[in-house]
């Protein structure tokens, strides 16, 4: 029997640019890697055109291990790239204002690690930047839905635990 390619039917390609390659960096590209067999019925085919960090040793190494087509240093360059269709910042938290807005305002779809922004003016500029723009912006909260996170809300909500004035997690 001969081999026959495989072809991606109707899957839409989604190109994407990342702002971060630490730990949330490797978390969101692994989460959009999954996305067409886990969802598939979202016929969404992610392609991952270019990655951006401070260090350039270090986003490069992450550019390759992560498979994303290119890397840069700037955010500036990765927003202007017309290729990018999606930003997803998961840089440090002083810089998650700028980067979206200026996405926004050139057509790119924003998702934004939390916290959305480190000031309440930041925030309110990246709402009205949302608010104005004709693409979707998306800040993830994605640890209230785990097992865990779900059981101890549910400890504290039925008064098992006592009042709770602080807590410490790990991840």
């Amino acid at each position: 029997m001969a081999a026959s390619k495989v072809t991606p039917s109707d899957m839409k390609e989604v190109r994407i640019g990342m702002l971060g390659c630490g730990f949330m960096g490797k978390c969101h590209t692994h989460a959009f890697k999954t996305i067409p067999y886990i969802y598939p019925e979202a016929r969404i085919m992610p392609r991952f055109v270019m990655i951006c960090a401070r260090n350039a040793e270090r986003v490069q190494r992450e550019a390759a291990r992560f498979g994303y087509d290119e890397w840069c240093t700037d955010w500036h360059d990765m927003v202007a790239d017309d290729r990018v269709q999606l930003l997803d910042n998961c840089g440090p938290d002083p810089a998650h204002p700028e980067p979206c807005i200026a996405a926004l305002e050139r057509g790119k779809h924003v998702i934004c690690e939390k916290p959305l922004a480190i000031s309440v003016e930041d925030a309110r500029r990246m709402r009205d930047a949302a608010a104005k723009a004709s693409t979707k912006a998306a800040c993830v909260f994605n640890y209230r839905f785990l097992p865990a996170v779900r059981f101890a809300k549910d400890l504290i909500a039925d008064g098992k635990i006592g009042t709770v004035y602080q807590m410490r997690i790990h991840y």
